[in-house]
């Protein structure tokens, strides 16, 4: 129950029968204060919920913006590694293939550094000393006996083994590789060729005579006309005669078969080997001969051992090079040391 007049707010509160009821009186105003201020929670309440939901959607999109950029970097830290796992498989297979192009280079350089030295100056001088053998101070030398021919007709030297000489982010990384790819595959096409040109081109210099076949430099005879030690005429010397000790190695001028071991009663113990090409060297006056016919000699082999067997003066070798039958001199492949 209520009166206006009074502005107050009166509450009975009527327990039983035999029990006083209790009674309560409260300002209007407080009533209205008390109201507007619930009034005012509820609504503040409300708002604030509105805004904490805002607030909560607002932080579930950040969250899951958050997360797609998460799972986004995830993939491109996955796409990064298999990036990565593949550059260094092309690594690795690149690296094995710069280890295939240093040993192409070592190829190469041998091969040059063989042919820088393949062509030897012609024979010199062998040196200022004088030697003397046996007891009238005669030079070692011996050979067949070739009578002398005309000018015209003498042995011509021009007719030479042939030689021919055989004519380096991701992304970029990726991009460095393929053009590393297309050089490589250029490689493969070109380097192989050219070094089959060079064993080519080695194997015939393994087969031309530029090994120096004795320790021995001092040359007692040349090739060419000269005075025969025995007849004391004109007479032409086919090969170079080369003075040293009985027993002095005797080495193979190049690689090759040996088609003659044999002793003759001009040329002594004697070896032929024969080189490809119709070219051949011959070693003359052995004392002893180490390889025998149909036996395959490499360039510096030993074969033999020098003597005087055979027409000769004394201990030396006899060595003829020669192209077909013509004998060519020998100073055109070869000079006194040459190894």
């Amino acid at each position: 129950m209520s009166t206006k007049r009074s502005q107050r707010w009166t509450w009975m509160l009527i327990r039983g029968a035999d029990r006083p009821a209790v009674q309560f009186s409260i300002p209007a105003l407080l009533i209205t204060v008390a109201g507007i201020a619930i009034i005012v929670s509820i609504t503040a309440a409300i708002i604030l919920f509105i805004a904490q939901t805002a607030s909560l959607h607002t932080m579930r999109a950040e969250q899951a913006k958050l997360e797609s950029d998460i799972t986004e970097k995830q993939e491109q830290l996955a796409t990064a590694r298999r990036q990565l796992s593949a550059l260094m498989t092309e690594s690795n297979r690149m690296k094995e293939r710069m280890d295939q192009v240093a040993q192409w280079e070592q190829q190469l350089q041998h091969y040059l550094r063989v042919s820088g030295e393949a062509v030897p100056s012609p024979a010199g001088s062998s040196s200022g000393k004088t030697y003397s053998f046996g007891e009238a101070g005669q030079l070692p030398v011996g050979g067949e006996y070739i009578q002398k021919l005309s000018d015209d007709a003498q042995p011509s030297d021009s007719r030479l083994y042939p030689l021919t000489v055989p004519s380096n982010s991701l992304a970029d990384t990726h991009r460095q590789l393929r053009r590393m790819e297309a050089t490589w595959r250029d490689w493969m096409t070109t380097i192989p060729a050219l070094l089959a040109q060079a064993e080519t081109f080695k194997q015939r210099l393994d087969s031309t005579p530029t090994f120096w076949p004795t320790d021995s430099i001092y040359i007692t005879s040349r090739f060419g006309s000269r005075s025969d030690p025995f007849y004391g005429g004109s007479a032409f010397h086919a090969g170079l005669d080369i003075g040293g000790d009985k027993g002095d190695p005797v080495y193979a001028a190049a690689d090759g078969k040996v088609i003659a071991s044999n002793f003759d009663k001009m040329k002594g113990n004697y070896l032929i080997i024969d080189h490809g090409s119709s070219l051949t060297t011959r070693y003359l006056h052995l004392s002893e001969r180490s390889v025998r016919s149909g036996e395959q000699v490499n360039k510096g082999q030993r074969i033999g051992k020098m003597g005087s067997t055979g027409r000769s003066t004394g201990a030396h070798l006899h060595f003829e090079v020669r192209q077909g039958e013509e004998a060519v001199d020998p100073a055109i492949y070869i000079g006194p040391g040459d190894k």
